[in-house]
């Protein structure tokens, strides 16, 4: 029987700095996610309506 591991997702809240009013988005990332791979998906929220 194959035991499924499970992952963890963490909830961020991303505030663009100096703005007023404030800009933010919050996201949702799996524990696994490389770095570089968190950078793409900082990259495509920002620009997220």
């Amino acid at each position: 029987m194959a035991v499924k591991q499970l992952r963890k997702i963490y909830q961020l809240k991303v505030t663009l700095e100096g703005s007023k009013p404030p800009i933010w988005r919050r996201i949702l990332v799996p524990s696994t996610m490389t770095l570089p791979k968190f950078h793409d998906v900082l990259q495509i929220t920002r620009y997220c309506r």
